[in-house]
C-alpha cells in the first residue's frame, strides 16, 4: 500500500513538473491564442512575472519571438530554444505585436510545433467571461442587453466544456470568433461586464430535453434570424427552412438597423476572388448567388469561366477566407455581387453568421424596456433559461 502511494506522489510530481510549475485549478479556462494577437511576431514584457523555461525558472525583461524562430530572444540579445514556456503573470502579461497591446492575467504557457508557437492562457472563468463579453459588447450596451450576452456565453462555454470533458488538455477553447468567442485580455473585463457576469451567475441556457444548449450569437443581423442548420447546408442537401424569425420591431423596422456595422460595401478584383476561391488564375465571366429560400442570404456562390467550368464557394467560407487575407474584415451572407470593371462589388447588410441573438438587435430591445429574460426568449425560443450551480 505504501509502495502505492509513493508511486502515486511521484507520479503527481512529474506530471506537477511536467506541466510548468503550474497545475490547471477547478474553476479555470485555458484559452488557446489562436489568432489574435496574430503570431508571426510579438514580445512579452515579464519584468515582475516569474517565467519557467523547460520546467526551470529563468530571469528575464523581455521575450521576443520573430516568425522563423523556434525559440525566443531573452532580453533581446539572447537566443533560446524552447519546447515550453511558462509565465506566471505578476498581476499581469503584457503582449504586444507590432499592430496592438494586449493584457492578460493568470498563466502564460507557449509550446513549439515545427516553428510556430502554441500559446495558451489559463485564467478563473469569471474573469474570462466578463472579458469576453466586453470584447463582444462593451460598455455602451444596455445592461439588459449585456446580461443577456453573459448568459449566453456562460452557456456556450459550459456546453462546450462539458462536450469536451473539460479544458484542462492541450486544446482548449479558441479566442478567435470565427472558432469559439473573441477574447482580447482583461482590458475589456470592466466593472460593468463583471457587474453583469455576476448578476446572472449560474444561470445558463438548455434544451428543452434538458441537455446543455450551445446558443450563437452575433453583432446585426440584417433583418432575419438564421438555424444553425444553414452552416451544414450543401448544394446535394440544402437547408430549405433557413428562418428561424424576421428581426423587425412592432413598427416593422429591423432591430439591428442602428448598428454601425448593419450596412457593408467592399470591392474585390478579380484575382482576389480567385484567391478566396482558391483557384489562383481562375478567369471569372461571371459570379451568380444560390440564396437560402425566402432570404437574401447566400448559400453558395458559383464563378463561371468563359468555357462553363464552376468553381461552387459556401457563402460563410468566402467570409471566412476573404476576412483570414485581410481583403475585407466586415459582412455577412446576406449580400449581392455587383460586376464592375476589373472586379465585383459586394453589398449587403448585417455582420456575423446571422444565427442566435443579434447583439445590436438586443441592445434596440433593452432600450424598449425589454428585460434580458425577454431578449432570449424571443433569440432562443428552442432553450429554456435555468439557474444551476455553475460560475
Amino acid at each position: 500500500m505504501k509502495k502505492n502511494i509513493k508511486i502515486i506522489l511521484h507520479l503527481l510530481l512529474v506530471i506537477f513538473l511536467y506541466s510548468g510549475c503550474t497545475l490547471f485549478k477547478s474553476g479555470d479556462v485555458r484559452v488557446m491564442l489562436a489568432g489574435y494577437p496574430l503570431l508571426d511576431e510579438f514580445t512579452i514584457n515579464t519584468d515582475k512575472d516569474k517565467v519557467c523555461l523547460d520546467g526551470e525558472d529563468i530571469q528575464c525583461s523581455t521575450l521576443l519571438f520573430k516568425q522563423g524562430n523556434e525559440g525566443f530572444f531573452l532580453d533581446g540579445l539572447t537566443s533560446i530554444s524552447v519546447k515550453k514556456l511558462v509565465i506566471e503573470a505578476n498581476p499581469e502579461v503584457e503582449f504586444k505585436t507590432p499592430k496592438m497591446t494586449q493584457i492578460f492575467t493568470g498563466i502564460i504557457e507557449i509550446f513549439f510545433s515545427g516553428k510556430s508557437p502554441v500559446i495558451h492562457n489559463i485564467l478563473p472563468r469569471e474573469l474570462y467571461m466578463a472579458s469576453v463579453l466586453g470584447a463582444e459588447m462593451g460598455d455602451s450596451f444596455h445592461d439588459e442587453a449585456l446580461k443577456a450576452q453573459a448568459i449566453a456565453i456562460r452557456s456556450y462555454l459550459r456546453a462546450r466544456e462539458e462536450m469536451t470533458s473539460g479544458m484542462n488538455d492541450s486544446g482548449g477553447i479558441k479566442n478567435s470568433p470565427g472558432t469559439d468567442m473573441s477574447f482580447r485580455g482583461i482590458s475589456f473585463a470592466t466593472q460593468r461586464m463583471q457587474a453583469a457576469v455576476q448578476a446572472t451567475r449560474g444561470e445558463r441556457l438548455f434544451l428543452k430535453d434538458g441537455k446543455p444548449a450551445l446558443p450563437l450569437f452575433h453583432s446585426t443581423s440584417g433583418g432575419v434570424i438564421l438555424r444553425d442548420e444553414v452552416f451544414s447546408s450543401t448544394i446535394e442537401k440544402p437547408v430549405c427552412d433557413a428562418v428561424l424569425k424576421k428581426d423587425y420591431d412592432a413598427q416593422g423596422s429591423i432591430l439591428s438597423s442602428e448598428s454601425p456595422n448593419f450596412r457593408f460595401s467592399f470591392f474585390l478584383s478579380d484575382k482576389e476572388l480567385c484567391l478566396i476561391a482558391e483557384r489562383d488564375g481562375f478567369e471569372i465571366s461571371s459570379v451568380k448567388q444560390l440564396y437560402f429560400p425566402e432570404t437574401e442570404c447566400v448559400d453558395y456562390l458559383y464563378l463561371q469561366a468563359a468555357d462553363g467550368e464552376k468553381i461552387w464557394l459556401k457563402g460563410f467560407d468566402f467570409l471566412s477566407r476573404g476576412q483570414r487575407l485581410g481583403f475585407f474584415r466586415e459582412g455577412s451572407i446576406q449580400f449581392r455581387v455587383e460586376k464592375e470593371y476589373g472586379g465585383f462589388q459586394i453589398v449587403g447588410n448585417g455582420f456575423g453568421h446571422l444565427c442566435g441573438m443579434s447583439q445590436y438587435s438586443a441592445q434596440a430591445l433593452a432600450q424598449k424596456g425589454w428585460t434580458y429574460m425577454e431578449i432570449l426568449d424571443f433569440y432562443y425560443p428552442e432553450y429554456t433559461l435555468r439557474k444551476t450551480g455553475d460560475l
